[in-house]
């Protein structure tokens, strides 16, 4: 399937067009944008295995073509809703993110789920806030590439003030895109966007279990290990008989 998009405006010069999807590329003066977020659609486009290209010269506008596989029918039916009460928590995340609109959305995402939530707009006003804040912060889950300072590099930061905060990268590029530097955010995941309140549930919720573990002194603990552990406690409380010793979990 074939998209095309055109305007009848200045048209773009040979150099523009090949910077036209880096990353807060704009032909605006300093201070004046943060790019045409061209970088953000050619990701999601990429990621639904798609391809995109642009024609345009100066005084001729511009036109986009979008390129998407063909799908059924059936393969645009929805799927079950999944509701997993194992996926709320009570722990504080810190979401760093430069979209107001996606902010506020994740931020009702995670206090839907029962977790405490704290914001930023951007990097530094994040650093700013977890230098005043005298509780711990489980969970930092920030964007990859902001202006003026990176995910990556708020990560080192942020650990720096508080060791133990675990992070969770978001980002509309392709994964392979990203440069990532392993150290100090070697315990770091990637979600891609977009996604769903389930997949971001899904996603915090194995490193702040991990970090549970790790604070108590356990170490690399299986996923049945895991869920013993937290099952135990419960299962006491409740009344709730136990599976017998040996019992294959995964069946």
């Amino acid at each position: 399937m074939q998209l095309s998009v055109s305007d009848d405006g200045h048209g773009m010069s040979r150099e523009t067009l090949a910077r036209v999807f880096d990353p807060f590329f704009s032909t605006k003066d300093v201070d004046k944008g943060t790019g045409l977020g061209l970088s953000m659609v050619l990701g999601l486009v990429q990621q639904n295995d798609g391809f995109i290209s642009v024609d345009s010269s100066p005084g001729e506008g511009t036109t986009f073509h979008l390129y998407f596989p063909e799908v059924s029918l059936d393969d645009l039916q929805p799927g079950p809703v999944d509701v997993d009460v194992s996926l709320m928590g009570m722990e504080t995340i810190l979401i760093v993110e430069d979209e107001a609109s996606v902010l506020t959305l994740l931020e009702t995402m995670l206090a839907e789920n029962g977790y405490r939530v704290l914001t930023a707009r951007g990097p530094f006003e994040a650093q700013e806030l977890v230098e005043s804040c005298e509780d711990v912060i489980d969970l930092l889950l920030t964007d990859i590439v902001m202006p003026r300072m990176s995910g990556v590099e708020l990560c080192a930061a942020l650990t720096r003030v508080q060791p133990r905060i675990r992070t969770l990268f978001m980002s509309g590029y392709p994964k392979e895109n990203l440069q990532l530097q392993v150290e100090p955010c070697q315990s770091a995941r990637l979600l891609n966007k977009p996604f769903t309140s389930c997949q971001l549930t899904r996603a915090i919720r194995e490193p702040l279990i991990q970090n549970s573990i790790s604070a108590m002194g356990f170490r690399n603990l299986s996923p049945p290990c895991v869920l013993w552990f937290f099952i135990v406690p419960f299962t006491h409380k409740s009344g709730v008989s136990l599976p017998a010793a040996g019992t294959n979990l995964y069946e």
